[in-house]
């Protein structure tokens, strides 16, 4: 998880943005079925950037943003397994 948060800072991140904290927390921990672009989008705009997108989808923000890879703040692109690498 690239941004550490108190079960607290989760609880009101989810209440502000209106989503599960949860939910919240599986996504950010890439457990469960996260959120999709669009809402991880939605949820950065609504946070104020408290959440950003690579904080809900750690494994693969970097390929669905390609933009973001070396902006302040953005962390290393996440090693790819050897399989995805060979494609």
């Amino acid at each position: 998880m690239s941004k550490q948060l108190t079960a607290e800072d989760r609880r009101r991140l989810a209440e502000k943005v209106g989503v599960n904290p949860a939910t919240l927390y599986q996504a950010m921990t890439q457990r469960g079925a996260g959120f999709s672009p669009a809402e991880c989008v939605r949820i950065e705009r609504e946070s104020g950037g408290e959440l950003r997108r690579w904080d809900l989808r750690p494994g693969d923000w970097h390929a669905i943003w390609p933009e973001l890879i070396g902006i302040e703040g953005a962390p290393a692109v996440p090693p790819q397994p050897a399989a995805q690498e060979a494609a």
